[in-house]
C-alpha cells in the first residue's frame, strides 16, 4: 500500500489544491498526519505556490497544538531556502528573527545542532552519507529524492533514497523490512537503511537501468496492446 505521502501526490498531481478536501473522512496518525503536511509542503514549493506555515497553523487546530510538528515545518522552510547553496551566518539569524516566537527558540536550538553538510562531490543539497558517493538525482516526489549513488564499500551503484523530513521515519524501515522479505525479480533488493549525520532517513536498494514508466506508455499504441497486457502480467505476479 502506497503512503499517506504518494497517495496525496498522485491526488495533488491530477490538479487538487485543497488540502482540507483530500482529509476529510481519513483518520491519520500523527506521523501519517506530518507527512501529509510535509508532502503538500514540498510540491507547493515545487510549483512556486505559497507554503507559508503560518497558513498550516491557521487551517488545523492539530497544527496549532504541535510544536514539533510546526518545528519541522519550519525546518524543511529553511531547507527550501538553502537548496542554492548554505544560507550565511546573518541570513541564518534573520530566518529564526523571523519566526514566532512560540517556536523559535526550538527551531533556532535544531538548526545549531545540524551543520548542514554539502555533499563532498559537489552536488548541492545531496546529502552526507558515509559510504555512498551520490553521483546524480534520478528522481524526487512529495515524499523523498532517489539518488544514483556509488557504494564504496562493495564497489556497486545503487538507488538511495532520502526523506525530506528530519522526523523518525519507522514507515520508511518498515517499508525497507517487508521489501528485504521479498524475492522475486520484479521487486527491487534493499541493501541498507539508516539515518544520515544530518538527520535524514534514506533506505539503498538495487538499481534498475531503464525507460521510466511514464515514458514508456507514451510511446505504445492502441494498435498493439499486447507489451501493455504482458507488463501488466508482470507487474501483478509480483505484486500476488
Amino acid at each position: 500500500m502506497s503512503s499517506i505521502g504518494d497517495q496525496y501526490e498522485d491526488w495533488f498531481r491530477s490538479g487538487n489544491r485543497d488540502l482540507r478536501v483530500f482529509l476529510d473522512g481519513r483518520d491519520l496518525s500523527d506521523d501519517q498526519f506530518t507527512e501529509l503536511l510535509l508532502t503538500d509542503q514540498f510540491l507547493r514549493h515545487s510549483h512556486g505556490e505559497d507554503h507559508h506555515v503560518g497558513h498550516y497553523v491557521k487551517q488545523f487546530e492539530r497544527v496549532a497544538a504541535d510544536l514539533e510538528m510546526q518545528t519541522n515545518l519550519w525546518l524543511e522552510c529553511f531547507g527550501y531556502l538553502e537548496e542554492s547553496g548554505p544560507l550565511s551566518k546573518s541570513q541564518r539569524e534573520d530566518f529564526v528573527s523571523a519566526l514566532p516566537d512560540v517556536i523559535r527558540a526550538k527551531v533556532q536550538e535544531e538548526l545549531s545542532l545540524d551543520s548542514h553538510p554539502k555533499d563532498p562531490t559537489g552536488n548541492n543539497g545531496a546529502p552526507v552519507i558515509p559510504r555512498y558517493k551520490v553521483e546524480s538525482e534520478i528522481g524526487k516526489g512529495g515524499f523523498g529524492v532517489v539518488y544514483r549513488a556509488w557504494d564504496q564499500q562493495l564497489e556497486r551503484h545503487v538507488a538511495l533514497k532520502v526523506i525530506h523530513s528530519r522526523e523518525s521515519s519507522e514507515g520508511l524501515f518498515a517499508e525497507a523490512r517487508v521489501i528485504a522479505s521479498l524475492d522475486d525479480p520484479g521487486i527491487v533488493s534493499v541493501f541498507d537503511c539508516g539515518v544520515s549525520p544530518c538527520g535524514r532517513s534514506f533506505i539503498v536498494t538495487s538499481i534498475l537501468d531503464g525507460q521510466d514508466l511514464r515514458d514508456w506508455t507514451k510511446n505504445q499504441t492502441l494498435n498493439d496492446w499486447r507489451p501493455t497486457c504482458e507488463l501488466i502480467r508482470k507487474l501483478c505476479r509480483s505484486l500476488h
